[in-house]
């Protein structure tokens, strides 16, 4: 029986062999997902923030926050999978979100969910993973799911824009 594990904003979990990882509403966030084929194994974060520019979110009483910026997301999952010995190389990339929800909050560049984007593609880049795929930007909220022991990554839209 496969088992459901729900990625929330903020979070990030990793798998392997069987189960669906599945993210929580994403608008302006990144779903950054990470998978092995040749080990059926991946790992989903749902980062919020590009970055760490806030000291409020310190390590401090032992809370993880890797999983709320996108730059530390990426790297929090790929040494969790590399803890389960799955070799870096063989991650494979899909990204989504990023959408520009409110106008308030900027546009083009400005907008936060550009800016998740970006971060997570520069990380992805630095630690040479390559995104096979990507769903990112506009103005609707998506819901994304791996299927740990296929590997398919299904995005679905709130709405169609």
């Amino acid at each position: 029986m496969k088992r459901n594990i729900v990625v929330n904003m903020g979070e990030w979990a990793v798998g392997a062999k069987e189960g669906i990882l599945e993210s929580g509403a994403v608008g302006s966030c990144v779903v950054i997902v990470l998978y092995d084929p040749s080990s059926s194994s991946g790992g989903m974060a749902h980062a919020m923030l590009p970055s760490r520019t806030n000291l409020l979110f310190s390590k401090e009483g032992g809370i993880d926050f890797r999983g709320k910026f996108a730059d530390e997301a990426v790297s929090a999952l790929v040494q969790a999978m590399e803890k389960l010995r799955i070799k870096k190389e063989n991650l494979r990339a899909t990204l989504a979100g990023g959408a520009q929800m409110f106008a308030l909050f900027g546009r083009g560049e400005e907008h936060i969910g550009f800016q998740n984007v970006s971060a997570a593609r520069r990380r992805l880049s630095e630690l040479g993973i390559p995104i096979e795929s990507s769903d990112t930007g506009g103005h609707v909220g998506r819901g994304v799911r791996l299927d740990l022991s296929t590997g398919k990554v299904s995005i679905r839209k709130a709405v169609e824009e």
